[in-house]
């Protein structure tokens, strides 16, 4: 449900609530299908309830959105290993543990985006969200009102862009803020900021007989190869990738 009420030609404010049902993934259970432990209890599926307010605008050249945001979630699924809660940050994951349902989860926060095109040829665009997060039960390795591990607290993302007569180019910023690593909340990973660009040219249709296009392209990611403690499971975590660079030569007949 929803509902949209335009304040003036280029303003509009709107508001939602939906509900959600989120059935167990295959991986989930063929990751359950060697759990022979009585104590273990059955999973159940994920659900969540949904509440978002905000407001738009967006003219010829700019486009912006701000979004409040409160969602309620329930038997939230999560790899839980066999090493989580003690202490030490296990860096390379046995693998050994098995899915289960922690409990409620409570999230708001807010969510900001700008959309510009400052000229013929440029944009800068950017996105800023601030979410709290925060377990709402205490279950077997879940202290209620303990913050959600793994799960950032601010984020904000950066670009410019440029394209003209087949030529594009790019650079991006992402900046992650802090969180906690486990579930108890003694290991707080630090933040990190990473770059990526991208430049690329397209060949005018037909400029050569028999080739209908031609495009070039390098992309590289982290591109201060920046190092940094990324993605995992609650307590263990992955070394971020390093610096990437990708080539790309098109043709289409």
């Amino acid at each position: 449900a929803g509902a949209l009420f335009n304040a003036t030609d280029n303003l509009e404010l709107f508001a939602g609530f939906s509900q959600n049902f989120a059935a167990i993934k295959d991986t989930v259970i063929e990751g359950r299908a060697s759990v022979t432990n009585p104590l273990i209890p059955d999973l159940k599926a994920e659900t969540a309830d949904n509440f978002d307010a905000g407001v738009r605008f967006g003219n010829d050249w700019v486009k912006a959105t701000l979004t409040g945001y409160y969602i309620k979630f329930n038997n939230r699924i999560t790899f839980v290993s066999a090493g989580d809660g003690t202490s030490g940050v296990d860096y390379l994951e046995s693998g050994e543990g098995t899915y289960l349902n922690v409990g409620g989860i409570e999230s708001k926060g807010l969510e900001a985006s700008v959309s510009a095109d400052v000229s013929s040829y440029w944009n800068i665009y950017s996105s800023l969200t601030v979410n709290d997060s925060k377990y709402t039960e205490t279950t077997a390795t879940i202290t209620k009102d303990n913050k959600v591990a793994l799960s950032p607290e601010f984020q904000l993302v950066g670009t410019v862009s440029y394209h003209k007569d087949g030529v594009r180019a790019g650079l991006s910023g992402k900046h992650v803020g802090k969180r906690w690593g486990d579930f108890n909340n003694t290991q707080r990973l630090p933040s990190f900021t990473t770059f990526d660009m991208w430049i690329g040219y397209t060949v005018a249709e037909n400029a050569i007989a028999g080739i209908d296009t031609i495009d070039l392209s390098l992309n590289v990611t982290n591109l201060t190869d920046k190092r940094y403690l990324g993605g995992g499971t609650p307590g263990s975590y992955f070394i971020g990738a390093g610096r990437e660079a990708m080539a790309n030569l098109t043709f289409k007949f």
